[in-house]
């Protein structure tokens, strides 16, 4: 089985899971443990790029936040962990009870950084649905082999000579080869991270954020989420006021239409590749700056 988790505070915690791999804002681990294999994604830097650490909670299952370091950017970290889904844990350097007392986090587990491997494979993978999407991070050209993509699979399965649409142009794809962990495979399930060699597109014509997928995924402009908000934060939500706008590999800039009760419509300052069920994060300027989990009702 694949899983995927979020590991954040400390970089290179994600080396107790696997071999470092790629990486950009989001640097990626990847290893296996009796048989199962392990991504993690591990936010280069927290000082900025906060969407890097929204990026990872939304794509992991589970969600491992270090203890090592405690400072403000832990506490906005337990802070945007408690509004969300995930299965949390935490390490085991430092006793935060008291900083976690109170709140949805009190009582998560503490454990060894050494144990993180079998403490990842046991948790409970999410459901992620049949339909096929690969969510896109990064593109390039490959001599000899051509367009290389790597991503994750987000739902269903994708084997070697599927046909895929592109997201940002329609574009049929096929799909040539698929690696994992620098092992060739035939097929590759929900929740594995992938390099895949493709032909009928270029490189050039990929983003970050695009998505292939058996129907073509419309990037959009206007989203209508259910949301949760931290409540410390007492962000008064109004229109027009802006805000990061994070989903999966996806960020922009977002602009509140309307707010009333849980639910909230916002304008995308350029169109995201996003659908009904993904889950977003909304981002601020003031600490603790992640104050919004949600999942998309509506994308047009």
């Amino acid at each position: 089985m694949h899983f995927i988790a979020s590991i954040l505070m400390d970089p290179e915690l994600g080396r107790t899971v696997g071999k470092k791999s790629s990486e950009n804002s989001i640097i990626y681990y990847n290893g296996s443990y009796l048989g199962n294999h392990i991504t993690a994604l591990s936010p280069a830097s927290v000082e900025d790029k906060i969407h890097a650490m929204c990026e990872s909670i939304i794509l992991s299952d589970m969600v491992v936040v270090s203890t090592k370091r405690i400072d403000k950017y832990l506490a906005e970290a337990l802070l945007a962990c408690s509004i969300t889904d995930k299965e949390i844990v935490i390490t085991n350097d430092n006793d935060i009870s008291d900083l976690i007392s109170g709140t949805s986090l009190s009582g998560i587990k503490a454990v060894e950084p050494d144990s993180l491997p079998y403490i990842i494979t046991s948790s409970q993978r999410m459901n992620k649905g049949t339909e096929t999407r690969i969510d896109i991070d990064k593109a390039f050209v490959v001599k000899g082999i051509g367009t290389v993509l790597l991503g994750i699979v987000k739902s269903g399965t994708v084997s070697v000579h599927d046909k895929l649409i592109s997201s940002s142009s329609g574009t049929e794809v096929t799909i040539r080869s698929i690696q994992s962990n620098d092992v060739d495979i035939e097929r590759a399930e929900a929740n594995t991270r992938v390099g895949i060699a493709v032909k009928g597109i270029e490189a050039d014509q990929v983003e970050k954020g695009d998505i292939l997928s058996a129907k073509r995924v419309v990037p959009c402009r206007e989203i209508v989420a259910k949301i949760d908000t931290i409540k410390i934060n007492k962000e008064e939500i109004l229109k027009g006021k802006a805000y990061t706008f994070v989903s999966n590999f996806s960020y922009t800039t977002a602009y509140v239409d309307s707010f009333e009760d849980d639910h909230i419509s916002l304008k995308l300052d350029r169109p995201l590749a996003v659908q009904t069920g993904d889950n977003i994060m909304l981002a601020r300027a003031a600490m603790p700056r992640i104050f919004c989990y949600g999942t998309i009702l509506n994308a047009k």
